[in-house]
């Protein structure tokens, strides 16, 4: 059992503080203002839990229902007091299960969160943090998915940290969102203002027609059709680029899919034509590259010619077309066949 209080952010230092004057008629709020950081808001909470006796942690936590064993009683406090923040102040697990669940979706979210959350205070600017904790309390505040979409409020839910956190993966973008919500300075109703938010752009932007389109085309199947169509976008539009480094073929995709998803939901017209022209140029160099290259035929042959093109392929070691290309060449130079050819 933990004997150490962590506060992840202010707003539950806080929610400490409150939960120990009802429990103990102690009044540690005002420490917490003094507090010039989360450390030392820990340290004044963790000063007023050393000072109670056994006796009081005891018939405080059997007044809030707690059984207690006995052997740590301030341990107990401790991890009631966090139990009690997770259950009435936090998301639960099976909020966040469905971006959990699926990559292109928590990329997605990762993507709309990193860019309406674009006025994060420094981690040095204590005070701001601090006001934070009020953020999207009011109905004013939340904005519908049309005004956040044209930059009219920010969600202010990114923490310090993760805003400079390159993410590598899907697990990486999810502890980052995770993070985001539990460990920020949004009270619960606020969280579940924006995971609604999130769950309305996410089914506005895949219901888009030409979303649907673009999703067969880029598949993630071809590697090659995903790096040149960040590249054809790129020169498209000199504003474009991927939110993250990818660092393998997958998050490519995934960087690209998310950069799609997103502009699609704000920019429907203008990335639908992007759409279009990346199709036709794609569809044209495929073509060309087609008529370049090799061409396949269909031939036909005795059983004893096939058993000895067998036998040739086992003897050389090589694949058969390569031993037919031998063959022909050989013969063609032997013929002297001409030289255009």
């Amino acid at each position: 059992m933990n004997d150490s209080l962590v506060s992840r952010s202010w707003r539950e230092a806080v929610f400490y503080a409150y939960q120990l004057k009802d429990m103990f008629d102690i009044d540690s709020k005002y420490l917490i203002d003094r507090a010039d950081s989360l450390e030392k808001a820990d340290d004044f909470l963790l000063q007023d839990i050393t000072s109670f006796s056994t006796e009081s942690i005891q018939k405080a936590l059997a007044s809030m229902g707690q059984k207690t064993t006995g052997n740590d009683l301030k341990a107990e406090l401790i991890s009631f007091l966090q139990k009690t923040f997770n259950e009435k102040e936090q998301l639960n697990n099976d909020d966040f299960k469905w971006i959990k669940d699926d990559p292109r979706i928590c990329a997605f979210c990762y993507y709309f969160l990193k860019r309406h959350t674009l006025h994060s205070p420094r981690e040095e600017d204590i005070e701001n943090l601090k006001r934070d904790r009020y953020a999207l309390k009011t109905k004013a505040e939340r904005k519908d998915l049309r005004a956040i979409l044209k930059r009219k409020n920010s969600l202010k839910l990114f923490e310090i940290h993760t805003r400079i956190t390159m993410p590598h993966s899907h697990k990486d973008r999810f502890k980052i969102i995770q993070s985001a919500f539990l460990c920020g300075e949004i009270e619960l109703s606020g969280q579940q203002y924006i995971m609604n938010l999130l769950k309305e752009a996410w089914t506005k932007s895949l219901q888009e027609e030409t979303n649907k389109k673009f999703s067969k085309w880029l598949n993630g199947k071809d590697n090659n059709k995903v790096e040149w169509l960040c590249d054809y976008a790129k020169k498209q539009d000199r504003m474009f680029y991927l939110l993250w480094d990818p660092i393998n073929d997958e998050e490519h995709y995934l960087a690209l899919k998310a950069e799609f998803d997103y502009a699609f939901l704000q920019q429907p017209e203008k990335y639908e034509s992007l759409f279009i022209k990346a199709r036709l140029a794609w569809n044209q160099m495929t073509a060309r590259n087609k008529k370049d290259g090799p061409k396949s035929r269909g031939i036909s042959m005795s059983k004893l010619t096939s058993k000895r093109l067998d036998w040739l392929v086992a003897h050389k070691n090589e694949k058969i077309t390569t031993v037919i290309k031998e063959l022909i060449d050989k013969e063609f130079e032997q013929l002297k066949g001409p030289k255009d050819l």
